[in-house]
């Protein structure tokens, strides 16, 4: 039988808490506020910017928006919108197809928006290179054809 006290009842084996342990209690506490706000706030943002995509809003305010949403969301399709920005502002688009194709080189859709968008820019020879890709990804959709002529 354990310890008791001058009343006869189990003495309290359970020390206080140090201050250092409750301090870092409560930093663990404040620091997961904090990126639960980043966090929401990062995702209002990437929500707002594929909003103003779907306007037709294709500006700096809308690059931000994207910008400001990949902080913790490493989402493909925020790299999209920001090629979709930066290719309709005359911008270098090629960097955020290729980061999405790095995070998802299976997705079909990713290649075949990458391809059409080197077809728009006559580069032909990379954009079959990428068609023969999607062929090979889903060849139903992307059937295989010959020379690379077309539009992809």
């Amino acid at each position: 039988m354990g310890p008791r006290s001058a009343s006869g009842s189990p003495a309290c084996i359970i020390r206080p808490m140090s201050v250092v342990v409750r301090a870092s209690i409560v930093l663990l506490c404040a620091a997961g506020i904090v990126v639960s706000i980043v966090s929401y706030r990062a995702q209002r943002n990437a929500d707002e910017g594929f909003e103003r995509l779907v306007e037709g809003h294709v500006d700096d305010h809308t690059r931000q928006l994207l910008e400001d949403g990949r902080s913790l969301n490493p989402d493909t399709r925020i790299e999209l919108g920001l090629a979709g920005v930066a290719y309709s502002n005359g911008r270098e688009w090629e960097p955020f197809m290729r980061r999405a194709l790095d995070r998802e080189p299976e997705n079909v859709g990713l290649v075949i928006t990458y391809s059409r968008t080197l077809a728009a820019e006559g580069r032909t020879a990379d954009s079959q290179r990428l068609y023969d890709r999607a062929s090979e990804l889903d060849p139903e959709k992307f059937p295989p054809r010959d020379g690379g002529t077309g539009d992809p």
